[in-house]
């Protein structure tokens, strides 16, 4: 009698779950949907998680970066991403983590909407960011460290 009673309760308790207002939900999604400004991410080294973060002295000094501006970008994939709020001096900061545990950063990128930024490894020592405009015209290149976690 016990099991049938806990059947039954767990059974109530999925019920009302799956009835809930979802609203909340939706309004956190309106807010990534509402983004003005973004960037085309190719990722030229191995599967990772993008993060396009504000260059501030804060963002630099943790990692904590929270959800990926781009998850699980694919080797040669190009993926439109967000692009939040410069930071000091308008630029940003970009951070990878690869599916085979490497680390990527760069600091003080100077990003624009419309605009590409390619992670590519030049040789085994050297990994780059060119950044190019919606023109495809060469920005900026900057150097980009690479370690293993």
């Amino acid at each position: 009698m016990k099991r049938i009673g806990l059947v039954l309760l767990c059974l109530a308790v999925l019920c009302l779950l799956a009835g809930c207002d979802r609203e909340g939900t939706e309004n956190v999604n309106s807010k990534t949907s509402d983004v003005t400004a973004a960037v085309t991410v190719r990722n030229g080294v191995t599967e990772a998680d993008v993060w396009l973060l504000p260059d501030t002295a804060e963002n630099r000094s943790t990692s904590l970066w929270g959800t990926a501006t781009a998850a699980k970008v694919k080797t040669e994939e190009r993926r439109k991403a967000a692009l939040p709020e410069p930071g000091d001096d308008g630029r940003y900061l970009l951070r990878m983590i690869d599916t085979d545990g490497m680390y990527y950063s760069a600091d003080g990128l100077t990003l624009a909407n419309g605009w590409q930024i390619e992670i590519r490894e030049v040789d085994i020592m050297r990994v780059t960011a060119t950044v190019t405009d919606q023109n495809g015209a060469v920005q900026s290149v900057y150097d980009v460290f690479s370690a293993h976690l």
